[in-house]
């Protein structure tokens, strides 16, 4: 390959790019639809879910905090233990409030906590 040809090569971009790098949170954002026709409209609002979540809690608790499930307007979260369980049903309204902020296509009513120690994977280490 010639150097004229490697420099109209590189850098190469792709198409519709701004250059930087998307997470998957960016991309199912995206008002196209692309991202919902290639893996399913549920799925879909799971990713955007997740991250949702991950902005009205915070760090800290989505560490100790997994999303089980969303049916109807009720969100199921898995949760460590019942002192974190007891810390999050007071906080509700405030997640509540912040979820239909950061996902307003989105409507929550209520937030069922359950302790589920057996899912933690790597939330804490037993040793």
């Amino acid at each position: 390959m010639s150097t004229a040809t490697r420099r109209t090569l590189l850098p190469w971009k792709p198409p519709h790019s701004s250059g930087r790098f998307q997470g998957l949170g960016e991309i199912a954002s995206r008002p196209d639809g692309l991202l919902a026709e290639r893996i399913g409209a549920r799925r879909l609002l799971g990713f955007r879910l997740e991250r949702a979540w991950a902005q009205s809690v915070g760090e800290r608790v989505r560490a100790v905090t997994r999303l089980h499930e969303f049916r109807d307007r009720t969100l199921v979260v898995d949760v460590l233990d019942p002192a974190w369980k007891r810390e999050l049903e007071v906080l509700q309204p405030v997640i509540l409030a912040k979820l239909a902020d950061s996902l307003p296509e989105r409507t929550f009513e209520s937030i069922a906590f359950r302790i589920r120690p057996a899912v933690t994977g790597s939330w804490r280490d037993p040793g």
